[in-house]
């Protein structure tokens, strides 16, 4: 389903549990995170939870939703700051990470801090780009579209905007995503 690369990013930094594994206390800021165990090289390794983005930036990544066809069924996540936090805290929240056909990564941030820290060159190819890129250059008229969120004018003004025939609309209550019902 797409083209996996591994580039990996590591996910969150001030774990309750890696500071317990560390030997800090929780409340102690340290001067450095992860902290620098003394003497160097005698303390275990600790496992952080790490991504793998797909090689893709915008241009190319289009390419590659033009041609996906509907045959097929896969979703895209574009991880920022707060979504690699997320993957550190939350278990269910990997899953879907794992899950996902393509992880693109939208933190253009976060990019540099790798390639600063790794010595590797992320492509970036964020959400709101993804977006726009997919209704103006990818989405037809008659594809058959889901739309979650959002007041049902701004889902009017979309299908107008786009001339959209088959959008399909649903704006879930606030909190639904901690209602396993609703989802």
């Amino acid at each position: 389903m797409g083209l996996h690369v591994a580039h990996s990013v590591v996910a969150g930094a001030k774990n309750p549990h890696l500071k317990a594994a560390a030997g800090i206390a929780p409340d102690d800021e340290p001067l450095c995170w992860p902290p620098i165990p003394e003497p160097l090289g005698t303390a275990p390794r600790m496992s952080l939870k790490t991504i793998q983005f797909d090689d893709y930036d915008l241009p190319r990544f289009i390419e590659v939703a033009r041609r996906w066809g509907t045959g097929q069924y896969g979703y895209v996540v574009t991880p920022n700051a707060d979504h690699l936090i997320r993957l550190d805290e939350e278990d269910s929240f990997q899953a879907l990470y794992h899950d996902a056909s393509f992880v693109l990564l939208d933190s253009r941030f976060l990019a540099k801090i790798v390639s600063v820290t790794q010595g590797l060159a992320l492509p970036v190819c964020a959400g709101s780009d993804l977006t726009a890129g997919l209704f103006e250059q990818v989405i037809q008229p008659d594809d058959p579209l889901v739309l979650i969120g959002c007041e049902a004018e701004q889902a009017t003004a979309l299908a107008a905007r786009y001339g959209l025939k088959n959008l399909a609309h649903y704006n879930p209550p606030m909190g639904f995503i901690r209602d396993p019902a609703a989802i």
